[in-house]
């Protein structure tokens, strides 16, 4: 038995939209490889890819406590 609640927002409950714009990559931080690890380093070109649609994925796990009562 699957039990669903949804929630509901009116528009005006959001708050501000997110303003996202395209910039190019900046790098931060350049870290010297260490010398028994050079050969083994694959360099990769940077990469950028766009997504539209992602495959909705969650994991949910439960730890009950089992508790026993007893009445009277």
């Amino acid at each position: 038995m699957e039990i669903v609640y949804v929630y509901t927002k009116k528009r005006s409950e959001f708050g501000r939209q997110p303003l996202f714009s395209d910039q190019s990559a900046q790098v931060n931080i350049d870290i010297e490889r260490e010398p028994p690890f050079k050969e083994e380093f694959i360099e990769k070109n940077p990469v950028d890819m766009g997504v539209q649609y992602a495959p909705e994925m969650s994991e949910h796990e439960v730890w009950q406590q089992l508790s026993v009562h007893t009445y009277k």
